[in-house]
């Protein structure tokens, strides 16, 4: 097959109550109570938390929704709080709490003046709420959770600006913001100054993942000159459960390197490097995801039919598809559907190109995914194999982190030392493989950070035919994994 040069975008996402079953919230624990000024407690039935940034009201929700943000990620509330950080480029901090409380009688109680949450992360973690009241009593509501608490942040801001930079009408695409996300996020570790400043502005985020489907595996390359700081390796060790190789950077080893993205991809990426490492590499950071899924349901080979590419040309591409009840949605310019994997949790998005031009962001799939509804769909999309390599340094430096290319400005000395000079990024470069057919998707991504010493439902089925340009992306608990577009899919006859 042909590389691919197709129009459409697809998203993987989480499911929390569609395809094959459904993802709901975690409770191991909770307690709502109210303890009145002479010590008596009184279990109560509703709080509700409201969001404000200053005296702005911003968001009203109930405490339970609370509770599910914290201890499922990819839930509405916690969609909610990433937005309305975004949309206010409010701080940790910044966005103030305010309770009302209501108790068996229906009588209600207000925190004054506000509430405080306390989250400690570890092996277990726990959240508090407490507050005064003025009429005397006291509020505590606590959660805990007995897993691994994986820090989470808001919306992979450049990661999905990033993919909006990148984008061109007229290639296939195929990009992970999650993959490159976690490698800046590596680098962050090490940063000080107003260098560290600038990831804290552009909200550089890891965004945990859940589900058996998918691999994340990561490694630090270090040169033996380089003298590393105990507390980076301790926070990529702890945080990442990276890899750390010490070695000499130049010779062979960018064939080990390449050797270890083989296994971590399952050979969907052999190589990124097919020439040795200059000598001035100090240090190399590499993330590898892998998915693999099969759909929840069996699609059908549909055979070779016309695809028409932003062009106008029509080219040949083998088809998949189905008739069945599926998701899909109609919102402003983007008309889709999604289809579900076979792991209750992670499913797959279609969206046609809209006429507009626009290019969907993170916040326009998280809507499409809330406003999608059940209907009778008849639709077939092209198979795929799309590579697609770039090197993402003026991207990067055009979403506000320019600090880090330049040794004069870059101030990574939380990453250690180096006789050779002051340290500074050289290189940031993506591969992703996506492989589409009628059993399911298989995909790959490696992000590559170079650090060197020098550097600059109807009776009749809806038909949703995806044979012209459209978008597409793989979608776990809010994480993008992977985003792309396709305008020709033509198969060699």
């Amino acid at each position: 097959m042909k590389k691919a040069f197709l129009t459409f975008m697809t998203v993987i996402m989480v499911l929390l109550s569609a395809g094959c079953g459904g993802i709901g919230p975690v409770r191991n624990k909770s307690m709502f109570t109210v303890t009145a000024v002479n010590g008596t407690e009184e279990v109560i039935n509703q709080i509700n938390v409201y969001v404000y940034c200053g005296y702005e009201l911003l968001e009203a929700l109930p405490l339970d929704n609370v509770q599910d943000a914290v201890l499922n990620p990819g839930s509405k509330a916690q969609r909610d709080y990433d937005r309305i950080s975004a949309q206010t480029g409010a701080q940790n901090g910044e966005l103030r709490l305010v309770v009302e409380v209501m108790d068996s009688e229906g009588n209600v109680h207000h925190v004054y003046p506000e509430i405080g949450f306390m989250l400690t992360e570890g092996k277990d973690y726990e959240i508090t709420i407490c507050g005064s009241m003025k009429d005397g009593y006291t509020l505590n509501a606590g959660f805990e959770h007995n897993e691994y608490a994986e820090e989470s942040v808001s919306g992979q801001t450049i990661g999905m600006d990033v993919f909006r930079r990148l984008f061109n009408r007229n290639d296939n695409i195929c990009y992970s913001p999650l993959s490159l996300e976690i490698a800046l996020k590596m680098l962050y570790e090490g940063a000080r100054g107003e260098t560290l400043k600038q990831f804290t502005d552009r909200k550089t985020g890891l965004l945990r993942i859940n589900t058996s489907k998918a691999e994340i595996a990561n490694s630090m390359w270090a040169d033996d000159e380089l003298k590393v700081e105990e507390a980076y390796l301790k926070a990529l060790l702890e945080k990442y459960s990276a890899e750390v190789f010490n070695t000499d950077l130049t010779g062979d080893t960018y064939e080990k390197i390449n050797d270890w993205i083989s296994s971590k991809t399952h050979e969907l990426i052999k190589r990124v490097f097919f020439e040795p490492l200059p000598d001035s590499m100090a240090m190399v950071l590499v993330n590898a995801i892998y998915f693999k899924a099969a759909w929840c349901r069996q699609l059908m080979n549909l055979g070779i039919a016309d695809f028409t590419n932003t062009s106008g040309k029509k080219v040949s591409a083998e088809y998949v598809g189905d008739t069945g009840t599926y998701l899909t949605f109609d919102v402003n310019d983007y008309s889709g559907m999604i289809i579900p994997y076979d792991d209750e949790g992670t499913c797959f998005m279609a969206i046609r190109a809209p006429e507009s031009g626009a290019v969907p962001d993170y916040e326009t799939l998280m809507k499409l995914y809330e406003q999608a509804q059940y209907e009778r769909v008849e639709f077939r999309m092209p198979k795929l194999d799309i590579e697609y390599t770039r090197k993402l340094n003026d991207d990067v430096m055009a979403c506000g982190l320019s600090d880090i290319f330049n040794s004069q400005t870059a101030d990574l000395s939380g990453i250690g030392s180096s006789p050779k000079g002051p340290l500074a990024v050289s290189m940031i470069l993506q591969k992703c493989h996506l492989k589409l057919d009628e059993n399911g998707t298989e995909a790959a991504a490696v992000t590559v950070i170079g650090v060197e010493t020098t550097a600059y439902m109807p009776d009749t089925p809806r038909r949703m035919y995806f044979d012209s340009p459209y978008f597409y992306a793989i979608i776990n608990n809010g994480a993008v994994m992977f985003i792309g577009y396709v305008n020709n899919p033509e198969v060699s006859m």
